[in-house]
C-alpha cells in the first residue's frame, strides 16, 4: 500500500498489521506492483516523475528513474508479464522490459495535444501490441489505443460527456481483445466489445457517483470504486450490483492544495464534505476581485475533483475558497504561463 508523503505500507497476514517501508526519495507515492515477493515498484513524484524498486521485499528501495521535466508524475502501471510493464502519468509514458532496470520513454510516439500536455490516469495492454491509456487532455480527447506496441495511438471517440463534468476517463480494463470497461467522472461507465471501436453507456446512476478506479478478477468480474464511498461489480450474467459502506464517507470538511502547482494552465483542486448542502468555490485575483466561480450547488457528502482550466487568465497568483455551511477555507495558487 502506498500514499502520500513518502507513505510505503507492507503486509502479511492479510491486512491485519501494517510494517511501514517509508521512503523519502519519493514524495507521492501513487501506483505500487510487485511482481513476486520480493521485486516492487512504486511510482509517483517529488518535484517531477519518478519511480522506486525493491529487490529485497521493501527492506530498501532505491531510484530507478526520474523525468528530467517537472510537474511530471507516474500515476499507473500496468504489467504484461513478469519483466514487462507500461507506467504512465502526468507528460509521462513509459515502457520496460526488464522489470524495472531500464525504462523506453514511449511519450514522444503520443499525439500532441494542443498544449503538448497530456494526463494519462490509467494504462492497460491486452497483449505487447495491443493496449490503451485514458485521462483528459486540453482538447477534450481521453481515450487512446495502440495496435503496434505504442508506437502509433489512435483517439478512439466515446460517449462520455455531461454538462457540468469534465470528461476525464479514471480507469480501463478488458477481460479479452474485444471486451472492456471505462470509468469516467462523469457519472458514467462505458463498454465496449469490439476493442473500442465502438463504446456505450454501461451504467449511469443518479446518485452523484463520479467512478474512480476499475479492476477484474480472476473470475472475469469487474469492480469499480465510487468517490461517495460506493462499490460497484458486473458478474457473469451481466448484472450490476451496489455496495454503500459509509464508512468510506469522509469524516470532516477539507479544501486540498492544488496540484501542480504551480501550474500552467490545468491544475486540479481536490475537496470534501462530510455533510450535504450547498457548496461554492470561487477564484479571486491578488487584489481579491472574485474572477470565476467554479462550483455553487448542492452537494453530496463525499470526496470531489475539479479541473480548473486557467487559460484565459495572465500569469500571477489567485486564490481559491470553499464555502461550506460554516466550513470556510482559502489557498493559494499560482499560473506561470
Amino acid at each position: 500500500m502506498t500514499g502520500t508523503y513518502n507513505v510505503i505500507r507492507k503486509t502479511i497476514d492479510g491486512g491485519n498489521n501494517w510494517i511501514i517501508q517509508d521512503n523519502i526519495s519519493q514524495e507521492y507515492n501513487l501506483t505500487v506492483h510487485f511482481s513476486d515477493s520480493l521485486i516492487g515498484l512504486v511510482g509517483g513524484y517529488s518535484t517531477r516523475a519518478s519511480i522506486i524498486k525493491t529487490s529485497n521485499g521493501g527492506e530498501n528501495w532505491s531510484i530507478v528513474y526520474s523525468s528530467s521535466i517537472p510537474y511530471t508524475e507516474v500515476k499507473c502501471q500496468h504489467w504484461i508479464n513478469h519483466d514487462t510493464g507500461w507506467f504512465a502519468g502526468y507528460d509521462i509514458l513509459l515502457k520496460t522490459t526488464d522489470c524495472g532496470n531500464t525504462f523506453q520513454n514511449y511519450y514522444g510516439y503520443f499525439p500532441p495535444s494542443s498544449n503538448g500536455s497530456n494526463g494519462f490516469l490509467d494504462v492497460f495492454f491486452i497483449n505487447e501490441h495491443t493496449g490503451w491509456v485514458c485521462g483528459l487532455n486540453i482538447d477534450q480527447k481521453n481515450l487512446f489505443k495502440t495496435t503496434n506496441g505504442g508506437y502509433n495511438w489512435i483517439y478512439q471517440a466515446n460517449p462520455i460527456q455531461l454538462e457540468g463534468y469534465t470528461k476525464q476517463i479514471n480507469g480501463i480494463k478488458f477481460i479479452n481483445e474485444n471486451t472492456g470497461w471505462a470509468v469516467a467522472s462523469a457519472l458514467s461507465i462505458i463498454k465496449t466489445t469490439n476493442a473500442g471501436t465502438n463504446w456505450s453507456i454501461d451504467l449511469t446512476n443518479n446518485l452523484g457517483d463520479e467512478y474512480y478506479c476499475i479492476e477484474k478478477n480472476l473470475n472475469c468480474r469487474v469492480w469499480t470504486g465510487a468517490k461517495n464511498g460506493r462499490l460497484w461489480y458486473r458478474d457473469s450474467l451481466n448484472t450490476v450490483y451496489i455496495n454503500n459502506p459509509n464508512i468510506f464517507l469522509p469524516k470532516s470538511f477539507t479544501l486540498y492544495q492544488n496540484f501542480p502547482n504551480p501550474f500552467n494552465f490545468t491544475t486540479r483542486i481536490e475537496y470534501q464534505i462530510s455533510k450535504p448542502g450547498l457548496v461554492t468555490i470561487k477564484i479571486y485575483d491578488i487584489n481579491g476581485r472574485e474572477i470565476e466561480t467554479l462550483v455553487n450547488e448542492v452537494k453530496r457528502a463525499g470526496y470531489y475533483t475539479i479541473q480548473f482550466n486557467a487559460s484565459h487568465l495572465s500569469s500571477g497568483i489567485y486564490f481559491y475558497r470553499i464555502t461550506a455551511g460554516d466550513f470556510v477555507r482559502t489557498k493559494k495558487m499560482v499560473l506561470i504561463k
